[in-house]
């Protein structure tokens, strides 16, 4: 992954090995920020809340803002994400957002980026944000949630919907088989 100017982090190159990574350091040394630019690597503005702007992710001073975040799952892909920050307006947008899969460019307009990502990781960015990665401060909405909406964001993880539907198919699949036997031996 690579980032510049974001947050904290005016450049930084770095890979998370295979297996667990752990990050840790006092109060203030960028834990969080790099939890969220590699959050926002991966889904883009989708991760902003109301109180939460894409300005606020742009380093002090900065115009121009880049994540490039390597996914080696059925392939390499590299999904590039560009910020510009405007000063007059003391806005920032995405000016680039382009998903790479084997070097060749095969997304390049941000709702179908974040679509090709769902479906590269299985899950959007409510699910990533509820099981996945959890901000500082946030973890009380998932323990606080209703039991069945615990469940749902539980289910969604693990897309349980999905064995169900296949487990409904297979049902299916073994009466229909079954009328099949039973005409034959007609």
């Amino acid at each position: 992954m690579y980032i510049e100017n974001i947050r904290s982090y005016k450049k930084l190159d770095f890979t998370f090995e295979d297996g667990v990574t752990v990050i840790s350091g006092v109060n203030g040394s960028g834990k969080s920020s790099l939890l969220e630019a590699c959050f926002m690597g991966l889904f883009g503005s989708k991760i902003l809340s109301k109180d939460f702007v894409l300005a606020d992710m742009i380093f002090k001073g900065a115009e121009n803002a880049k994540i490039n975040s390597v996914l080696s799952t059925l392939g390499e892909y590299l999904l590039e994400q560009v910020f510009r920050y405007s000063s007059k307006s003391e806005n920032a947008l995405s000016s680039r957002c382009v998903l790479f899969a084997d070097g060749e460019n095969i997304v390049d307009q941000a709702t179908r980026t974040y679509e090709e990502i769902c479906a590269l990781l299985n899950m959007d960015e409510e699910a990533y944000r509820n099981c996945a990665y959890i901000r500082q401060g946030e973890i009380d909405v998932l323990i606080n949630a209703k039991p069945k909406d615990r469940q749902r964001m539980i289910d969604d993880l693990l897309q349980l919907g999905k064995l169900e539907e296949y487990r409904e198919r297979a049902g299916y699949a073994k009466t229909a088989v079954r009328r099949l036997e039973r005409d034959a031996k007609k």
